[in-house]
This record gives structure tokens, C-alpha cells and sequence, in this order.
């Protein structure tokens, strides 16, 4: 019986604990006003082993879900990606985003973050 509790506690710190360690997620409470929020993801680190790096990118907003993946095509000058979304409701509804890179910001703003005035960040809006 302990061999048994033993083992199933290795498998779950093998399973479960690098999943939350490579996790990144940030809530934001956006203000009760209509405008533009703008989320700042960094890439994950470069992996040699990886031809085609992805960075998956998932937005969790009231009924509102969705995910993408983003990719640096073999050049290393984009380092991550920046994505407007549309707050179109007065109201203050959570907004999580979760990502294998790094969340570096989450804001509602008159003018975009300077990022996006970057060449080194992709652009997008959902």
C-alpha cells in the first residue's frame, strides 16, 4: 500500500507540477468604460530543439474564449506579440489570459502600448 501511495504521488509531481510551472496566467478587471484593451505576451524562451516555436496565447473573458498560437519562423528579432481586444460593453468583467511564454501586461488604453510600436512584436486584434 505504500509503494502504491508512493508511486502515485511521483507520477502526479511528474504530471502536474511542470504544467504549472511552464503556466503563465494574469487577470485583469478592466474599468466600466468602452476602449481598447491591449495584452503583452513574450515569446518562451527558444528551444534549439524546436523548429517551429509556438506560443500559445488563451483568452478567458466572460462567455468569451479563445486561443492561438503565435511563432517566430526561425527569426529571433520578434520576441513576442501584442493583441488588441475590443472592450465594447460598460462593464467590468475579468479578463484572464493564459500563455506558455511570459504575460508581460494587461491594460485598457487610449493609445497603444509602446510594444506595438516595436518591430520586434507582432501584431494582432481579436
Amino acid at each position: 500500500m505504500k509503494k502504491a501511495l508512493a508511486l502515485i504521488g511521483m507520477l502526479f509531481c511528474l504530471t502536474a507540477v511542470p504544467a504549472t510551472i511552464w503556466a503563465n496566467s494574469k487577470t485583469y478587471n478592466p474599468p466600466s468604460k468602452r476602449g481598447t484593451i491591449y495584452v503583452v505576451v513574450r515569446f518562451k524562451p527558444y528551444n534549439s530543439r524546436d523548429l517551429y516555436p509556438k506560443t500559445k496565447v488563451t483568452v478567458k473573458w466572460g462567455s468569451y474564449n479563445n486561443s492561438k498560437s503565435y511563432g517566430t519562423a526561425f527569426t529571433l528579432k520578434t520576441v513576442g506579440v501584442v493583441i488588441a481586444l475590443s472592450h465594447n460593453n460598460a462593464d467590468s468583467v475579468p479578463l484572464t489570459v493564459e500563455s506558455d511564454g511570459t504575460v508581460a501586461s494587461i491594460a485598457q488604453l487610449n493609445s497603444p502600448p509602446s510594444e506595438s510600436n516595436s518591430g520586434n512584436y507582432q501584431k494582432d486584434s481579436w
